[in-house]
């Protein structure tokens, strides 16, 4: 690992009975890679079936300050992300923005 400091950050949210990934996935969790020093998000993964949705979810990530909080994040997911697994993903950003202020104030 590199000089910079990363800490990983986890967020799950349930999925619901509706959602056909409940059959493979009972939970959509989200792992961010975050430096410490910046709070740039460096590397996304989340728990998609698909690649592409994941790929999608990545680029979506990758290189967003968290400083600024998660509801720009949001935004973006509700803009460019229709499908039914979207309030999922969402409840699990907030679950990565708690668990890092969290981190945050130790």
């Amino acid at each position: 690992m590199d000089d910079a400091k990363t800490i990983l950050v986890t967020g799950y949210a349930k999925v619901p009975k509706a959602l056909s990934m409940l059959d493979i996935h009972k939970r959509v969790g989200i792992v961010l890679e975050i430096n410490e020093v910046t709070h740039i998000i460096e590397n996304a993964d989340v728990t998609f079936i698909a690649k592409l949705p994941w790929d999608f979810f990545k680029r979506s990530m990758i290189g967003y300050d968290l400083s600024q909080g998660v509801n720009p994040l949001i935004e973006t997911i509700r803009q460019y992300h229709e499908s039914p697994s979207r309030q999922v993903i969402i409840v699990a950003l907030q679950a990565v923005e708690q668990r890092y202020g969290d981190f945050l104030k130790q």
